[in-house]
């Protein structure tokens, strides 16, 4: 009866840890995933601010080669 009581205890015990891994590890993920979203974003917008100005620039040229070739 002990052996089995013991034997309950310690697939519990087993099982209890298991569950506090995954718990870690799904927290570490999403650490990790915010971290990364936040370096993204850190990125993101001066490329957007990049690729915004160099279509601003070639939609003026285009306007003046069609002024300048009328």
């Amino acid at each position: 009866m002990y052996n089995t009581i013991i034997a309950l205890a310690l697939l519990l015990d087993a099982y209890l840890w298991l569950v506090v891994v995954d718990k870690i590890w799904s927290r570490l993920s999403e650490r990790s995933e915010r971290k990364t979203d936040e370096r993204r974003e850190k990125y993101r917008v001066p490329a957007y601010q990049d690729m915004e100005k160099r279509w601003a620039q070639r939609q003026n040229r285009e306007s003046l080669w069609k002024v300048v070739n009328k």
